[in-house]
């Protein structure tokens, strides 16, 4: 039996696409979209990012911002593969506003975005809070204060959301309900 190959010339052949598939496979491709805490733009970064309606980046620090209490951001893709940052609310901009807000953010079929937030609220039990785009920006609106230990304190997770728009959380040693009016 004679053999078109040579077995020397296989094996480094082999050899080869497994040396390029390993490099292939190596590790990922890591990328940095934004540094936070250059002056205002927040820090403490403990919530995970939310894709938009729009394919954007939404997000929550709490820390830093115009008033030290955190902030809403939103990452946006640029044609050219970098991402640009927009504040869509810093916290606290009332006294009865939120602030630390921890936990993902959650929005509604209309773009609004819902989260929490652990302090601020009734003697700083924290809050449920709804963002609204409109014209003249982007309005932060507390839609529940937290009170006290018996009716859930400090919430840190984000929020689920139903078909009819109701609002899930759990806040220190309760799970709650929240239907938006």
């Amino acid at each position: 039996m004679k053999r078109n190959a040579k077995p020397g010339l296989l094996l480094t052949a082999c050899t080869l696409c497994l040396l390029a598939a390993q490099a292939t496979w190596a590790g990922p491709n890591f990328k940095v979209l934004h540094a936070f805490g250059n002056g205002e733009d927040g820090a403490g970064l403990w919530s995970p990012v939310t894709l938009d309606n729009d394919g954007n980046l939404c997000g929550a620090t709490s820390g830093s911002g115009t008033h030290g209490q955190g902030v809403v951001f939103r990452l946006t893709p640029q044609s050219d593969g970098s991402w640009s940052e927009a504040i869509l609310h810093n916290f606290p901009s009332s006294p009865d506003d939120g602030g630390d807000p921890n936990g993902a953010l959650t929005q509604d079929a209309s773009g609004n975005w819902y989260g929490t937030t652990k302090g601020g609220g009734y003697d700083d039990f924290g809050t449920i809070f709804k963002l609204r785009d409109s014209a003249d920006g982007w309005t932060e609106f507390p839609i529940y204060k937290l009170r006290d230990y018996d009716y859930g304190s400090a919430p840190v997770a984000g929020l689920a959301m139903d078909k009819l728009s109701n609002l899930y959380g759990t806040a220190t040693a309760i799970a709650f309900q929240i239907i938006p009016r």
